[in-house]
């Protein structure tokens, strides 16, 4: 009897499960299946004087303007800074379209600005890749 009820019990199992091992296509309409950047905020590590670091904060936020510029051909990402900043020591965190994927992220640290950076951005759907290059620029 308890041969029978653990055969039981596996086969439900096994038919419960055999579902999840679909391939399911899901139709994403092309004005939500976008590769972009859609915001940018830049940060500097916090420096004895600055208000964050007396609170324990690790980064200071930097006023930028951001110029998106998109083509066929390329894709700019232009920051300008509000104040001059050592362009080596800054963290940049990218805002992009809804359900995108960074495929090759610029990464969680401090890293060096002063020459410009790629980063790939990937749509909801996969059938759409676009690189961007970023450059941030000093006043």
């Amino acid at each position: 009897m308890k041969k029978q009820m653990f055969q039981l019990a596996f086969l439900f199992l096994m038919l419960l499960f055999t579902s999840c091992f679909e391939n399911v296509e899901v139709d994403i309409p092309t004005s939500y299946d976008q590769a972009a950047i859609t915001g940018v905020s830049v940060y500097r590590a916090a420096k004895e004087g600055d208000e964050e670091f007396a609170k324990n904060q690790a980064f200071v936020s930097i006023q930028s303007t951001v110029e998106l510029a998109a083509t066929e051909e390329a894709n700019t990402c232009d920051i300008q800074l509000q104040t001059t900043e050592d362009l080596t020591r800054l963290k940049i965190l990218l805002t992009i379209s809804p359900a995108a994927t960074v495929i090759r992220p610029l990464g969680a640290t401090i890293q060096d600005f002063s020459e410009t950076k790629t980063v790939k951005i990937e749509s909801p759907s996969g059938k759409i890749v676009k690189e961007w290059t970023l450059q941030v620029l000093n006043p």
